[in-house]
């Protein structure tokens, strides 16, 4: 006797048909108006935004080489965004399962590819709308032609649908996975590289994109699409669930407001991917052993490198788009997110009183010694982005590399968050505020806010 295997949509019916909460037709209708409402406000202040950064690019665009080196730099920019974002996609999946689907689901004979269609779609929406984002505001920072903006739209949803269709193509094997990070790896360093080389090759001119460059584009996109929803039924429950921990840590690190759950999870399966290395042996005295150590964990953890990388073109494409008074506050910010990528070792020895008595020594010492290595990072960051500020770039510089140094050492030192804390009572509608909690969340973000304000005061 044969037993019939359920589709794939009576399985949803069955599981719809459980649920205990019913919601009414009435409810589902005012939820969807609610929600067009939102997607409308939100669209709606997307385009004001959008037109003011046109009007403000087509103000000061500059004529000749200083436009080519703006659009040269916008392009690697964009390429640096799409392969961050593609080495983000890798990590949470980028088709993710988790919950009951995974035991009940997933271990069934159900056609696996019309199983996870639903989550493949909203897979490409993300890609396409992130990739729209990204090609609108190259077209603003590359000189606000709006008679490109349809085209570089559409280019730009293609290209990210294309980038999340590999992604998912790439999930079907941890070894893909591998190669393909190792790749945008590579991409990523090129693209710094063409960073620094172009303002000193300075290239006269800039191509542009063909008449058919965006129909080869979609039609890219259609077809790394359909490689990867055929590719659906080939992804074993292991790869759908590899990006579930990194969901739920970040998912109570919101709740808790503590970065460092997410921190902990990104470690651990850094170590996994390292597996096992080669022992060497430290020379030096012992600061200097610190120090390389330091670097040694730097170097295997590439995503560290990989945001210090990306954020390279931020001032460039601000400076085009955002008013000349709030370009050094931003200059501080990415300075700040840049070098922060390069202090897990800082956070790591002020977090853990543990290792610091195993590892020996005084606490200034051991601080100091894993101190350098995010103050070199700012310090390179700061100087190659330098050409993107304006007559005050030596000041914003060094104001930016020894601030973000001490934004990063004041959040490090933080000491872990207590929830048993006083709440005030506003009075005015708005519940109560925790106090000790917020002073300690305000620990180098405030900081960070008073730099950003002493830099725009300098600016002014």
């Amino acid at each position: 006797m044969t037993t019939e295997v359920p589709t794939a949509g009576a399985a949803r019916r069955v599981l719809r048909s459980y649920r205990s909460r019913r919601v009414s037709a009435r409810q589902r209708l005012a939820d969807l108006v609610l929600g067009a409402a939102y997607v409308a406000m939100v669209l709606g202040l997307g385009a004001g935004a959008a037109q003011v950064g046109f009007e403000r690019a087509v103000a000061r665009a500059p004529d000749g080489g200083a436009l080519v080196l703006r659009q040269w730099g916008v392009a690697l920019g964009v390429v640096l965004v799409t392969a961050a974002w593609a080495k983000v996609a890798l990590v949470l999946g980028p088709v993710l399962v988790r919950g009951p689907a995974q035991s009940w689901l997933l271990s069934t004979p159900i056609d696996r590819r019309a199983l996870l269609g639903g989550r493949f779609v909203v897979v490409l929406w993300a890609g396409c709308v992130s990739g729209a984002l990204v090609a609108l505001l190259a077209v603003i920072a590359g000189g606000g032609e709006q008679d490109a903006v349809v085209g570089a739209l559409v280019a730009g949803g293609a290209i990210g649908v294309s980038a999340a269709a590999t992604a998912v193509s790439a999930q079907t094997s941890a070894a893909r996975v591998r190669r393909v990070q190792v790749g945008l790896n590579v991409v990523l360093g090129l693209c710094a590289a063409g960073m620094v080389a172009v303002p000193v090759v300075r290239p006269g001119t800039f191509p542009t994109l063909p008449a058919g460059g965006v129909v080869v584009a979609v039609v890219v996109a259609g077809v790394v699409v359909w490689f990867a929803q055929a590719g659906l039924a080939r992804l074993s429950r292991a790869q759908l669930a590899v990006g579930a921990d990194v969901a739920e840590a970040t998912t109570v690190a919101t709740t808790f407001l503590e970065p460092t759950i997410l921190w902990g999870v990104l470690l651990v399966k850094r170590a996994r991917r390292v597996g096992r290395v080669r022992s060497v042996r430290l020379r030096g005295n012992r600061f200097t052993a610190l120090v390389a150590a330091d670097l040694v964990r730097v170097r295997r953890a590439w995503t560290g490198l990989a945001v210090w990388v990306g954020l390279l073109p931020v001032p460039y494409l601000a400076e085009a788009t955002v008013s000349p008074a709030a370009l050094p506050a931003v200059h501080v910010i990415a300075a700040f997110l840049a070098a922060d990528r390069l202090a897990g070792g800082l956070r790591i020895i002020c977090r853990s009183p543990a290792l610091r008595r195993l590892l020996g020594g005084g606490d200034r010492e051991l601080v100091l010694a894993h101190l350098v290595v995010p103050a070199t990072g700012a310090v390179v960051w700061c100087a190659v982005t330098a050409p993107a500020l304006p007559g005050m770039a030596a000041v914003v510089c060094v104001l930016s590399a020894v601030g973000s140094v001490l934004v990063i050492h004041r959040m490090a030192a933080r000491p872990p968050i207590e929830y048993t804390n006083p709440v005030l009572e506003l009075g005015f509608g708005t519940g109560g505020m925790p106090i000790w909690l917020s002073l300690q969340l305000s620990r180098g973000p405030s900081l960070l806010v008073i730099l950003a304000w002493v830099q725009v005061a300098l600016a002014g």
